[in-house]
């Protein structure tokens, strides 16, 4: 690991965007529905969480289409967020 990209104990796991901007880590899971401040060419803002991972797996809730956004493009782009049904109470 070089040297000054090494983590403090406190940061561990803490993207740089969250670092920068101060706020919290949005935890997503699969199922959670999300608002876009921009809406989908078919006219709809809903997105539907089909994976996570280093990238997030969106589905359009109007035609269905799919798209894989970076984490950090998803932060920044998000209006609002409803947890699934399934997921755990929020952390």
């Amino acid at each position: 690991m070089r040297p000054w990209k090494a983590k403090i104990d406190g940061d561990a796991g803490v993207s740089e965007h969250t670092k920068l901007t101060g706020g919290e880590a949005v935890q997503y899971e699969v199922g959670d529905r999300i608002t876009l401040k921009k809406g989908h060419p078919c006219g709809a803002n809903d997105w539907t969480v089909y994976r996570v991972g280093a990238d997030i797996g969106l589905r359009c809730g109007g035609c269905g289409h799919r798209v894989m956004l970076r984490r950090r493009q998803v932060d920044a782009r998000v209006r609002s967020r409803v947890p699934s049904p399934e997921s755990p109470i929020e952390r």
